[in-house]
């Protein structure tokens, strides 16, 4: 079993249902995390599984990574050209460098 499959298996589960409390935030620990069933499927459909939503979520990280790279080169550049110490040529420059 993969871990994307057991992500998606666990991000769709009703937690509500292990609850034993009437609150409005229902208590979930580790007991009741280890009472989730999971349903494991033969070898031949994990793979099949896995081949088709591995690239799906190799995507998702390379994206999530672009983007923190953005972030941060935005903090960066936007503290310098506000203090002074940057001018907008010199920016369009580096960002030329890193697109």
């Amino acid at each position: 079993m993969t871990s994307e499959f057991i992500y998606l298996h666990l991000k769709q589960f009703d937690y509500s249902q292990l609850s034993s409390t009437s609150s409005i935030a229902d208590a979930v620990n580790s007991k009741t995390v280890k009472s989730i069933p999971i349903q494991v499927p033969d070898v031949d459909l994990a793979m099949a599984f896995q081949n088709a939503v591995g690239f799906i979520f190799e995507r998702i990280k390379l994206i999530q990574h672009q983007a923190q790279t953005l972030t941060t080169l935005r903090d960066t550049l936007l503290a310098r050209l506000i203090s002074g110490q940057l001018r907008l040529p010199e920016a369009e420059l580096l960002l030329e460098d890193v697109t």
